[in-house]
């Protein structure tokens, strides 16, 4: 039961961040959405985390277009694949959470704005627990029949 629960939800979580990948690397659905996403990248460059250590603030069509790869690419191995590459694209996707809440913070944009990443953070929380509850109860069958 929790194999299907986990799998229904790396493919939803997989889709989602497919589709929100290609809204920030292309004009594929919305112009309007792509450019208030563009405005929003150009905020985020200005508080860019290592800005303060090291001086350099890189270009926000870089920051987006890397952003949007990221999601896409773990979206991908989310939807196609199971096991490691599936949680590491959990983890992937869970720094692209705490990048999205430190822009948040770092320009006191409230919880409406930072909502949606604290949401989208737990259901990759609730991904992981459930996979390590898949993982737990796998090992537990195979000492239980002396197969591990």
């Amino acid at each position: 039961m929790s194999s299907t629960a986990l799998k229904a939800i790396s493919v939803t979580v997989g889709i989602f961040f497919i589709f929100f990948g290609l809204i920030k690397i292309s004009l594929v659905f919305s112009e309007q959405l792509y450019k208030e996403i563009r405005k929003a990248f150009f905020r985020y460059a200005s508080v860019f985390p290592f800005r303060t250590w090291t001086g350099w603030t890189p270009n926000a069509h870089t920051i987006r277009r890397v952003y949007g790869g990221i999601e896409i690419i773990s979206g991908v191995l989310m939807v196609s694949s199971q096991g490691l590459l599936c949680d590491l694209s959990n983890c992937s996707l869970f720094v692209l959470i705490f990048y999205s809440l430190y822009n948040c913070w770092a320009l006191n944009e409230g919880m409406k704005e930072a909502s949606h990443s604290i949401v989208l953070g737990l259901v990759l929380a609730c991904r992981f627990v459930i996979r390590l509850q898949v993982s737990l109860d796998i090992s537990f069958f195979l000492r239980k029949f002396n197969l591990l």
